[in-house]
Parts: C-alpha cells; sequence; structure tokens
C-alpha cells in the first residue's frame, strides 16, 4: 500500500505543469543531457500546494551533483540531471533515496526516471519538453535558493 501511494506520488510530480517546466529548465542548465555536469533540485511544496523546483548551487562536479546546507521545508523529492546515456538512477541516487524517503528524479533529454531507493522505472518517455511560448519556456527554478 505505502509503496503504491509513493508510486502514485512520483508520477503526479512528473506530470505536475510547473515542475514539467520547471525541470526542463533544469535540463537546460545540464545542456540537455550533453553535460557530464549534473545539476540538482528540490522539489517543494509550497504554503499554497504549489510544487516548484529549489536549484542547488552549481559545484561543477563530475557526474554528480550535491547539496550543502538546511534542507527546505516542504520538500517532496529531489531532482537532478544526467548525461543522455545515463537515464537510470544510479546506485547513490537509490541511496540518496532510501536515506531521505523522498523519490529521487533523473532527468534526461528522452527519460524522467524516479527511485524509491528499492527500484527504479520510467515515469515520463518521449519528448517530454512543455508547451513553449516563442523561444522560451514558461516558468523557472528558484536559483536564488541556491546562492
Amino acid at each position: 500500500m505505502v509503496l503504491m501511494v509513493a508510486r502514485t506520488r512520483a508520477t503526479e510530480l512528473a506530470w505536475d505543469p510547473t515542475v514539467l517546466q520547471e525541470s526542463w529548465n533544469l535540463l537546460a542548465l545540464g545542456g540537455y543531457g550533453h553535460s557530464a555536469y549534473e545539476h540538482g533540485a528540490f522539489i517543494v511544496r509550497d504554503a499554497s500546494g504549489q510544487l516548484h523546483l529549489r536549484s542547488w548551487k552549481f559545484d561543477r562536479e563530475f557526474l554528480t551533483a550535491h547539496y550543502r546546507g538546511a534542507i527546505p521545508s516542504g520538500v517532496v523529492a529531489i531532482t537532478h540531471t544526467h548525461l543522455n546515456e545515463l537515464p537510470m538512477p544510479s546506485d547513490g541516487d537509490q541511496w540518496l533515496a532510501r536515506t531521505t524517503g523522498v523519490p529521487v528524479f533523473v532527468l534526461t533529454r528522452m527519460l524522467i526516471t524516479v527511485t524509491d531507493g528499492y527500484s527504479n522505472r520510467v515515469v515520463r518517455s518521449g519528448d517530454w519538453r512543455p508547451v513553449q511560448s516563442g523561444n522560451q519556456v514558461s516558468g523557472g527554478c528558484d536559483t536564488t535558493a541556491a546562492k
């Protein structure tokens, strides 16, 4: 029962319009899956119930992203970019999900995957780019928290 609830929540997060738009912007920072330097963010539910990404400080770490500091209130998941060739959560991602108790998402150009710490699965496949207005994706990550 608990696993079913966690799976539903992860799927809902991956389809939330704001999370999707802000995830796309995070993936853009990661070169749309062409950069080996990962970008990470918390998915946070604010006081009004809206979901947003709070980006982590970018430390230009090869094949990893780390967060240092107090975890913001309202965190419901963690998300980060991977190389397109590595679309599934790593062992470290699984450990992080088990340790924190929140799902960990992996963003690549054609897949969004998630781990609960025990199993990995695809929650979006194909072209998941959100609807764009002109050349800009609406929305954006809150990068002020990372500074």
